[in-house]
């Protein structure tokens, strides 16, 4: 252990009730035992929960089972308080409770037609690019190399970056088919139309930085970073498999004793 072991509190301010869903979905995650799920596992369905807007369907039927448990626990904080004793959600007003009994009862629900992320995504881009819209590989070429590239962030491949850019899919662990909407990255907004504010849900977040800055491009691994020609010789998703693995490497050790 490179640190003595210490009790550390931390307080969560956010307004946005569907990030403070998505902090309890990964603390619940972090905190599977041993036995039901390893390190790599769970590093990987981190990494497809946190970066992708599209999932594989057994990610989408865990991220279904966490709602449903999520659902339990927020509405019988003494359930909460047995399964999950290290959070307390006890400052949360009834209405924000009960907001957040409907978000996940949101990602639970399987219908993918109320929550369409492709064109969602698609939608964002058109609107983000404009009229480079349809020669948008040359910008997704210009954010690479002058917004990440040129701030150092190497590290990230031209094809991952692109494939991201394009669909929202950051990271490809396993092989399968990405194609199931990830539901949890889904947040309301109020929109005003013809002078009225209407909420809505759907996809307002980042396009064009992408989810590698979070695992990405720093590593303890040297070899994770090492080149050829100039190339790095690791593609993209080596990196932050290898930094979620330590992210998750302390609970799991927690859980174990």
């Amino acid at each position: 252990r490179r640190w003595p072991c210490r009790r550390i509190s931390f307080y969560v301010v956010e307004n946005n009730l569907e990030l403070i869903g998505r902090h309890l979905l990964f603390l619940a995650l972090a905190l599977e035992p041993p036995d039901k799920m390893g390190l790599q596992e769970k590093s990987e369905l981190y990494l497809e929960l946190h970066g992708n807007s599209l999932i594989r369907s057994q990610t989408a039927a865990y991220l279904q089972e966490k709602a449903h448990f999520l659902i339990k626990c927020i509405t019988n904080l003494d359930y909460f308080q047995c399964t999950l004793p290290a959070v307390d959600v006890s400052a949360l007003k009834f209405k924000e409770r009960d907001q957040l009994e409907a978000i996940f009862k949101f990602w639970r629900n399987p219908d993918l037609k109320i929550f369409q992320m492709d064109k969602m995504w698609d939608l964002r881009n058109r609107q983000y690019l404009g009229t480079r819209y349809d020669s948008r590989k040359g910008a997704y070429d210009w954010d690479l190399s002058m917004k990440l590239h040129d701030r150092g962030a190497f590290v990230i491949g031209r094809n991952e970056y692109f494939k991201w850019r394009e669909k929202g899919v950051a990271f490809e662990i396993r092989e399968g088919i990405y194609d199931i909407p990830n539901k949890s990255i889904a947040s309301g907004l109020l929109l005003r139309h013809k002078g009225e504010k209407i909420p809505a849900r759907g996809y307002w977040g980042d396009i064009v930085t992408g989810p590698y800055i979070a695992f990405g491009i720093e590593s303890e691994e040297k070899s994770l970073l090492k080149t050829r020609n100039g190339i790095h010789v690791k593609v993209t998703n080596d990196g932050p498999s290898s930094g979620a693995s330590g992210f998750f490497f302390l609970p799991f050790l927690c859980v174990r004793m």
